[in-house]
């Protein structure tokens, strides 16, 4: 697994793409001749095996109607594949890496991470990760971040830390502060109990699927508000603060969201499949980085340019359908599902609110990485949960050292 991930991350974009397809292929063949005890003691769930179901008879609708590119497709399904590969037969229910394996991992990480981030002459900075962006290119920085912290290694906890600023990330500042908030708060509960707790219970999947959804719906309400209120909205009288919101990036984020509703309720037809790579042509999508007279004759609403919908659910709508999107969050569901606790809620809280305002975050090697980092997270523990544990192990075995709490309750209900 270590050594599939290394892979994915140094390739480049263009290799990326058919490498996936071509290790999923390999994993199946290897799963098949050497994991078949893992495979005969994994039971696989009935909600798992119907939605598996429901994802290939999409893909086949898809392949019998479409007129379009089915190349990303078979991509993200790969990728997806992948994670259930992990989740039912690598078995990180017992999740251990060799220490070896985990040094060797950390030290080609790290230098990637130190490359990629401080080689700022080079006109493509993010090379080594594939990334043409750096927002997504924060999104590889915070599971990397995620990973040396549950594994404690504070170098490059550190180096991540210290990336933020260089990087000048507003996606990938957002995620560590959103990290550094649950994790307090974590903290601070465990201290205040004085006791060693047990895991708390998992998400259920199906609780999981519905905040997809509501990543969904909550995002089209707040671009609707955004485009027309904020966007469309007298900019001579607003206040300074609404001005600053309202750059250029958040209105071509927010009217390209709008934008991507109104072409889905056009076209009833992507219920059962999508536009695939062919999403910038059929939507007449410019490319920002490709010939300016192209960009100027695409589309536009109020004035900004439109670009591909930097949301992950309205992404996946208009690439696959939404037959596909529905089976696919499905079994995502279902694969995190064990992992997403209170406990790791620091790594998977601010990867969700990261895919309302980004697109691809939780497909291709994004969607692959983030179950890696997830289930070592569940596994380990991090700084601070590691010291409140301590402190309250300390305190069980210490008999001269035990904590008495008294409450004095006067007659008003105040506590004394």
């Amino acid at each position: 697994m270590v050594l599939l991930l290394l892979v994915l991350f140094l390739l480049s974009p263009a290799n990326k793409v058919y490498a996936s397809v071509v290790l999923t292929a390999v994993l199946v063949i290897a799963t098949g001749l050497f994991g078949r005890e893992e495979l005969d003691e994994t039971k696989m769930s009935l909600p798992m095996i119907l939605c598996l179901f429901g994802l290939a008879g999409s893909i086949l609708l898809t392949m019998a109607i479409s007129p379009y590119s089915m190349r990303d497709l078979f991509i993200d399904t790969s990728f997806l594949l992948l994670t259930v590969l992990f989740f039912y037969c690598i078995r990180p229910s017992s999740f251990e890496i060799s220490p070896f394996m985990k040094r060797v991992f950390y030290c080609l990480a790290l230098a990637v991470v130190l490359v990629s981030v401080f080689r700022r002459d080079a006109e493509t900075p993010y090379y080594v990760f594939g990334s043409y962006d750096k927002n997504y290119f924060g999104v590889v920085l915070f599971l990397f971040f995620c990973w040396c912290w549950y594994e404690k290694r504070k170098l490059g906890v550190a180096v991540c830390v210290v990336a933020a600023l260089v990087l000048n990330s507003r996606g990938y500042q957002m995620m560590l502060l959103c990290f550094a908030l649950i994790n307090a708060v974590i903290w601070i509960r465990a201290r205040r109990k004085g006791s060693v707790s047990q895991p708390s219970r998992s998400v259920h999947p199906v609780v999981l699927f519905l905040l997809f959804a509501l990543m969904f719906f909550s995002i089209v309400t707040f671009s609707w508000w955004w485009s027309t209120a904020v966007v469309g909205g007298d900019t001579v009288s607003a206040s300074l603060a609404s001005r600053g919101l309202n750059d250029t990036s958040n209105a071509i984020r927010f009217n390209s969201n709008l934008y991507a509703i109104e072409q889905i309720s056009k076209d009833p037809l992507l219920i059962f499949r999508g536009y695939d790579i062919d999403i910038r042509r059929v939507m007449n999508i410019g490319n920002p980085f490709g010939d300016k007279d192209t960009l100027l004759a695409s589309a536009s609403l109020h004035g900004y340019r439109v670009v591909q919908p930097h949301h992950a659910v309205i992404n996946l709508l208009l690439k696959h359908g939404v037959l596909y999107t529905i089976f696919y969050f499905a079994v995502f569901s279902i694969v995190i599902a064990p992992y997403a606790r209170k406990e790791t809620a620091g790594v998977w809280v601010p990867f969700f609110l990261v895919g309302m305002v980004m697109h691809s975050t939780m497909t291709s090697h994004y969607l692959l990485f983030f179950v890696f980092v997830l289930a070592t997270s569940a596994h380990d523990q991090g700084f601070c949960c590691a010291d409140a544990s301590r402190a309250a192990k300390k305190l069980e075995k210490s008999p001269n050292q035990r904590v008495v709490r008294r409450r004095v309750v006067s007659r008003k209900g105040a506590f004394i």
